[in-house]
């Protein structure tokens, strides 16, 4: 169920994001809906972001979605998941991401580097 959560996710927030006009509160209401309270608090915190911590970064390819991998951590960390994307049949890694349960709702708590660090 939690990766299907985090698909659904990447969906809706890179359906809305993609737009050439894209609209902020509509971004808002998705971050609402898909990332829990704490997450909300440190993100909302930075003035300035110079990358999209969802990717890992700035520029993302059309077939962003197609490409988009899902899988648990091999560290049996169980609340975490490894975002991928493929290029040329090579699997990279993005981002590892947090899900906790909220109110009986799936969340994006945390997100970490590729290494493991603390990224928000």
């Amino acid at each position: 169920p939690e990766v299907l959560f985090i698909k659904s996710f990447y969906k809706n927030y890179m359906f809305e994001y993609d737009k050439d006009e894209f609209n902020l509160k509509e971004i808002e209401t998705i971050l609402n809906e898909y990332c829990s309270e704490n997450f909300l608090k440190i993100y909302n915190s930075y003035e300035y972001l110079d990358y999209n911590p969802f990717i890992n970064g700035q520029d993302y390819t059309e077939d962003f979605l197609e490409n988009l991998k899902v899988e648990s951590n091999d560290n049996k960390l169980e609340s975490r998941y490894v975002i991928y994307q493929t290029y040329n049949g090579v699997d990279y890694e993005l981002l590892q991401m947090e899900i906790i349960k909220e109110e009986e709702n799936f969340k994006i708590n945390k997100l970490y580097t590729p290494d493991g660090s603390e990224m928000l």
